[in-house]
């Protein structure tokens, strides 16, 4: 299923159910034995350096035995179309726990793939994807946790997450893909 969503100058891109439950287990799995280091920051603002976040960086040879690029495209052209033309940059996995502070930001790449890696979540948890528009007061979309959500955006998109509340689980991932456009 696929939702656009659309501001006066960005569009995103919501795709529920794209991957088969089995796949979304092994990549879960496969997400909570990963490596996981401090370092990850929301923004490069001074006031906010002392902010650090808890993530996981993939290689190639991580995506390769993920095998997340051929599933989510397999049967979904629009997907197959976004990496056909845009070069992967980096990829990471970020985990957030409760009472994690978050704040407003935006990446250099074209597009952000992002994928919502739990396999089960309850609304009253919380953890949603906010995006602002330019004024970067005035949220124009906000994504609920969805297991199994891909949104896709413009990575100039000012947006900013909100950790899962202390009733919610003590981890939610997130798994990002940043991409650059091929020059032609």
């Amino acid at each position: 299923m696929l939702n656009n969503i659309n501001s006066k100058n960005y569009n995103i891109k919501v795709y529920d159910d794209v991957l088969p439950l089995l796949n979304r287990y092994s990549l879960y799995e496969y997400i909570k034995k990963s490596h996981f280091q401090i370092g990850w920051e929301d923004t490069g603002e001074i006031e906010y350096s002392n902010f650090k976040y808890l993530h996981s960086l993939y290689n190639n040879e991580d995506l390769l035995n993920l095998n997340f690029i051929n599933l989510i495209t397999n049967n979904n052209s629009e997907l197959k179309l976004l990496f056909t033309t845009h070069t992967i940059v980096k990829c990471v996995v970020n985990l957030s726990r409760p009472m994690d502070v978050y704040f407003n930001h935006c990446h250099h790449q074209d597009k952000v793939l992002l994928y919502y890696a739990n396999l089960r979540w309850k609304e009253e948890w919380g953890g949603e994807t906010l995006f602002y528009d330019d004024n970067l007061r005035d949220i124009f979309y906000a994504s609920a946790y969805t297991p199994g959500r891909i949104i896709v955006f413009d990575g100039k998109i000012p947006h900013t997450l909100r950790a899962q509340a202390s009733i919610g689980p003590q981890f939610r991932f997130t798994f990002s893909i940043f991409l650059n456009k091929n020059n032609a």
